[in-house]
């Protein structure tokens, strides 16, 4: 009987273990010997790609007038670009976004700043000088 009784336990334990189905298909009923494929989570449609844009920064210069000789017809202009326009260029001079004047330049230039004739016109201190 002693040699019984740890046969019996044994033979019942394996039984047991048996009966379960492995896999994973064993959580769902009525699925044992199939094979249920996960599915796939649904993902969203890329974004389109935005087209590339290229910034190209402007050559042009801008000043403003710091003082004018009405007498000798020239203006003093400082440009704070750094950027001091070629001897003898024609410039436009704004006031409130309408043309004024034109200034030719003819120097000399001294740390941004550069002295121009007025050709046409009349400059008061504070009008923007540009490229037209």
């Amino acid at each position: 009987m002693r040699c019984g009784m740890p046969l019996l336990l044994f033979i019942l334990a394996g039984a047991g273990c048996a009966s379960k189905p492995a896999g994973p298909s064993a959580n769902y009923p009525g699925a044992q010997g199939r094979v249920v494929a996960a599915k796939a989570p649904i993902r969203a449609p890329a974004p389109p790609k935005a087209p590339s844009v290229i910034v190209t920064p402007g050559t042009s210069s801008s000043g403003k007038i710091t003082s004018v000789n009405v007498g000798a017809r020239f203006a003093v202009i400082t440009f704070y670009s750094g950027q001091l326009p070629a001897l003898g260029r024609h410039l436009g001079v704004f006031r409130n976004g309408l043309k004024v004047a034109e200034i030719k330049i003819t120097g000399p230039h001294r740390d941004g700043n550069t002295v121009g004739d007025i050709v046409a016109g009349e400059c008061q201190s504070g009008d923007e000088v540009r490229v037209e």
